[in-house]
């Protein structure tokens, strides 16, 4: 019986409390790895456990880097129409006031760009007559037109509603 506990049971149930332990906390799965150093069937069956550890605290990493970075997309971008919005346009306009020069700070004198501020007219009334789904594609395809159009250097925003900027 000794035999059986020393050489099976004890493997079984630290590889038992190490997937419970990584199952509580996925992202950390790796610091759970069973240490082994057995030749034998079992320590094949313990460096397979470490290994399917390691793959899921990969996983789980790549998984919050990817929604880290969808989330700061969305933070600068219209999902409707996919440009950037009001907060991205700031930064883009702060950005060009001192980019030019290397000692600058904002608020000192920068270059000269355009502005250009489009709005679409009656687009409201439109939004009552023909309801939100046309609309929205109407706005879709306003952006699709803005970059088609707009050199590829210019920056476009959506703002919002029916009002588009574009920066040259």
């Amino acid at each position: 019986m000794y035999v059986l506990d020393r050489w099976v049971l004890r493997a079984v149930l630290r590889l038992r409390q190490s997937a419970l332990s990584a199952a509580a906390e996925p992202g950390r799965a790796d610091e759970f790895a069973v240490p082994t150093r057995r030749q034998d069937e079992m320590g094949e069956l313990i460096a397979a456990h470490n290994l399917m550890l390691a793959g899921v605290a990969r996983s789980k990493r790549r998984d919050i880097e990817m929604a880290e970075e969808r989330a700061r997309y969305l933070a600068r971008h219209q999902p409707l129409t996919g440009l950037p919005n009001r907060e991205a346009l700031i930064e883009y306009v702060d950005f060009l006031e001192y980019a030019d020069s290397p000692g600058a700070r904002p608020g000192d004198a920068g270059r000269c760009v355009s502005l250009i501020q489009l709005n679409l007219v009656q687009f409201r009334a439109l939004n009552a007559s023909f309801g939100t789904t046309r609309c929205d594609e109407l706005l879709r395809q306003m952006a699709a037109r803005l970059r088609r159009v707009a050199p590829s250097r210019d920056f476009i925003a959506h703002l919002g509603a029916d009002r588009f900027t574009v920066v040259h």
